[in-house]
């Protein structure tokens, strides 16, 4: 197998449309996380984004992006906003893991959010979790009768009611180009995230130049999807998503904290699940996390994982080690202090 690694912008319209080609392979590879366009954009502002090209006499069989950073430690392409991450391979090929690190010129791969589909990647999983989906196969009205919690779904459509009732009637854009409604996500998102003391990742210098160039795509493999709800003349809860030609993908969404009693984001999720089922897409992938939402729309889930790729058996160890004291701690007492640390640590 040959292994060749060239940047982004170096794609050919060939290698492009064989990426492309390989993603038609496999259900388990719908998403937009996976889509060449993704991989472009991000390499668009951040400087350390490659392609691994596996080929078999000639013949495209293999992808894998990648962002290698300091030490040759790599990750998946956009770090901690990629919410699905894999190699994108033909099916029943085999993988020299070592090979493929030392083709890309990389120490060790980290990942958070990988399929668990892929045996080659097996040995190197520490942990699992799932992410969870709402699927829109049999559109609309069969989702709300499969819906984890049927009475959330009720109880939302009385609060939809009471919020045109009491402060104008409901208008939702599936897509708007207005700037202003991304202004005011990001500025929403970013207090939201100063409150809880979470890591504000829209403060890094590449990710809001990157969100609104994700925002401005429209290629069937990578769209950007700016969703907005509105009651009277108010903007209530926006929406950032992103989609290929059968899934859209929750990413970043937040409302105005004066229509929290109306639970204003869940109602816009509900309103886009029900535009997403009418436009044919068949999954609206809700991404990993614990949010009480999320359990109450979800239809089902998809396994993914967390490790490390390594060339090393030693350092495997030692990462897989680091793991298992991160998991201990986490069910100690001191997790609330380490947490503690950790926002203060990030607010500043």
């Amino acid at each position: 197998m040959q292994i060749n690694v060239i940047t982004p912008a170096e794609l050919s319209d060939t290698q492009i449309r064989d990426w492309k080609n390989l993603l038609q392979l496999s259900e388990e590879l719908s998403s937009p996380f996976f889509s060449p366009e993704f991989t472009q954009a991000v390499a668009r502002h951040c400087g350390n984004v490659y392609v691994a090209l596996l080929q078999e006499e000639e013949e495209l069989v293999g992808v894998f992006p990648f962002q290698r950073g300091k030490w040759n430690r790599g990750w998946p392409v956009g770090g901690r906003l990629n919410d699905f991450q894999a190699g994108i391979f033909t099916n029943g090929i085999d993988i020299n893991t070592r090979q493929l690190l030392r083709a890309c010129d990389l120490r060790e791969w980290h990942f958070d959010h990988l399929i668990t589909s892929q045996p080659f990647f097996q040995r190197d999983f520490f942990g699992f979790s799932e992410s969870p989906y709402i699927d829109l196969k049999m559109g609309f009205d069969a989702f709300v009768s499969k819906a984890g919690s049927t009475s959330r779904i009720k109880t939302l459509l009385r609060k939809e009611r009471k919020l045109a009732r009491e402060i104008g009637p409901l208008r939702f854009e599936f897509h708007t180009t207005d700037r202003s409604v991304f202004e005011s996500l990001i500025t929403l998102k970013s207090q939201h995230l100063r409150q809880k003391k979470l890591r504000n990742v829209l403060s890094w210098d590449w990710v809001l130049p990157l969100l609104d160039d994700i925002r401005m795509c429209q290629s069937p493999g990578c769209s950007g999807t700016l969703s907005a709800l509105y009651a009277g003349n108010e903007l209530v809860a926006t929406h950032l998503g992103i989609r290929d030609e059968r899934v859209i993908h929750w990413w970043f969404t937040t409302f105005d904290p004066k229509f929290e009693k109306y639970s204003a984001g869940a109602i816009l999720l509900l309103r886009l699940v029900e535009h997403a089922a009418q436009l044919g897409l068949t999954r609206l992938d809700l991404g990993k996390g614990e949010e009480t939402y999320k359990k109450s729309f979800q239809t089902g889930y998809i396994e993914i994982a967390e490790g490390v790729l390594t060339r090393d058996h030693w350092n495997r160890a030692l990462q897989h080690t680091g793991y298992r004291l991160r998991n201990r701690l986490r069910a100690t007492p001191l997790r609330s202090a380490v947490k503690a640390a950790k926002r203060i640590i990030y607010s500043h």
